[in-house]
């Protein structure tokens, strides 16, 4: 919602958002101006800030992730599984991890 304050001219009220959030217009107008205060009205970003930030995220959805590798070697065995019997592969695979920069 402040980004879309900060961002956009024209932009939902916060009646609007207290409503779809589920909340009272003064529980909105309170968080949003506690937000605003923890950021010191800094809503602006640098590009380097935001690089970042994403680089951070990038990072951490790496190590949350679940490796490509260990769904490959399990759908390796079982091709090979198959072809043991005469059965072909009903899936080929085509892999390729990117990671993209923001």
């Amino acid at each position: 919602m402040v980004a879309a304050k900060f961002m956009d001219d024209l932009h939902y009220s916060n009646a609007y958002y207290a409503r779809v959030g589920g909340i009272e217009v003064s529980e909105m107008n309170y968080l949003e101006l506690e937000l605003l205060f923890g950021l010191q009205f800094e809503l602006n970003v640098s590009p380097n800030q935001f690089n970042s930030y994403c680089r951070m995220l990038e990072a951490e959805m790496c190590l949350e992730s679940v490796s490509p590798i260990s769904k490959l070697q399990c759908f390796s065995s079982q091709e090979k599984h198959e072809e043991e019997k005469g059965d072909k592969p009903k899936i080929q695979v085509q892999t390729e991890v990117k990671i993209s920069n923001c």
